[in-house]
């Protein structure tokens, strides 16, 4: 039996990685990608780009082309394969491919984001709701990284749980902490001669930056000589300059951009801050944990508290700072006070240095639970066992 995966592009971040690494793991594996967009490096031997070197900036027209990009799937693909989709796009191009070509292969969708983001996201509304469950529902057997995304899955959108299995995203944990220890680039080492915070993500709304800010302006009126520092960039970044700007704060925040190793720029903050609004997991909290930093974050669905709290109720949100073995979950940016609790909390993280090095120790061996050498081999066993097949 053959596995074909199938992901828009390797232009994103975690699904794309993950879908690399386990093209790298499984011994029938071959990729099949929508768009020519690459950040990564691949297998060209074992990658086809179904859509040739033609390249859509248009998201609805990318939707619009699924019925193509199926017709092109159906002539490369035999009955004996097993469909890996990942994210929506590729699921509908693989749901069509058995609906208008009556095509015999397994699909499985390898859910990264949160299931309910996109349908719950206005002016969608009801009818996207119906669109999207009856898209999940078609699909053989959905795999998703955390156990409220497979609760959600079942509640909301009405798939058997028998169909919806919880494998946690996988991370070479060894490689991370090898690039961890790599130096920074000199003209930023001055940063770190302080207390240093770091959030790492595109600059977008997802990731709630602006709340971010407004917590950094509150720490900086009792710990004025605090830095932080932002990697990553996004279309938000001239706003989030201006707000810095707007509240005083610009000389502390360093905006560095994207950084092709930043786990050398993790490993020197005294804590990252996770201040996303939704997430489909939360992967740089893992790869902050494998490089030795403590970790605060957003108790949101989907990722943080199975992360960073396992033996807690999956479910629980908090609206007050709670302390876990391997990091703090905060309230989310919706709840009460959540701008003044946070910045409380992080000022008295701050403070006590031995508290930081207790979270620092512990996750890193809360890390090494989500490493690629226990998790790709599970993937494989539970679509092997799933389907009674061998890959």
């Amino acid at each position: 039996m053959k596995l074909a995966l199938l992901v828009n592009s390797l232009y994103g971040g975690g699904a794309e990685i993950l879908n690399i690494e386990l093209l790298n793991w499984a011994k029938n594996a071959h990729l099949y990608l929508l768009e020519k967009r690459v950040n990564y490096a691949f297998d060209k031997e074992k990658t086809t780009f179904i859509n040739g070197e033609k390249v859509i900036d248009s998201s609805l027209l990318n939707y619009l082309s699924t019925p193509i990009s199926a017709f092109r799937l159906n002539k490369t693909l035999s009955n004996e394969t097993i469909i890996i989709a990942s994210l929506f796009r590729s699921l509908l191009v693989s749901v069509l491919l058995k609906t208008l070509f009556n095509k015999k292969q397994k699909v499985v969708f390898w859910c990264h984001l949160d299931p309910k983001a996109i349908p719950n996201r206005k002016p969608f509304g009801t009818i996207a709701h119906k669109f999207y469950t009856y898209v999940y529902q078609q699909a053989d057997l959905i795999i998703c990284n955390s156990l409220k995304a497979k609760n959600d899955f079942n509640k909301i959108f009405g798939v058997p749980t028998s169909q919806v299995k919880t494998i946690y995203n996988s991370f070479d944990i060894e490689k991370i902490a090898i690039a961890s220890n790599e130096s920074i680039d000199k003209e930023d080492s001055k940063l770190f001669e302080k207390d240093t915070l770091i959030c790492v993500g595109r600059l977008n709304e997802q990731k709630g930056h602006r709340y971010l800010l407004e917590v950094f302006s509150k720490i900086l009126m009792s710990a004025p000589e605090t830095n932080l520092i932002l990697l990553g960039d996004g279309e938000l970044r001239a706003a989030l300059q201006e707000q810095s700007i707007q509240l005083g704060i610009e000389k502390n925040v360093h905006f560095l951009g994207f950084k092709k190793n930043p786990f050398r720029y993790i490993k020197k903050a005294n804590l990252l801050v996770f201040s996303s609004i939704y997430e489909g997991f939360g992967n740089v909290l893992i790869e902050a944990m494998a490089s030795g930093t403590p970790v605060l974050s957003a108790d949101i669905d989907n990722g943080p508290r199975e992360i960073i709290a396992p033996n807690s109720d999956f479910l629980k949100r908090t609206t007050q700072p709670d302390l876990a073995d391997n990091g703090v979950l905060m309230p989310a940016f919706d709840k009460p006070d959540a701008i003044q609790i946070w910045s409380n909390t992080i000022i008295s993280l701050l403070q006590n240095k031995e508290q930081l090095v207790k979270l620092s120790e512990n996750g890193k061996v809360r890390a090494m639970h989500f490493s690629k050498k226990k998790i790709l081999p599970e993937f494989i066993d539970n679509v092997n066992n799933f389907f009674k097949v061998s890959i």
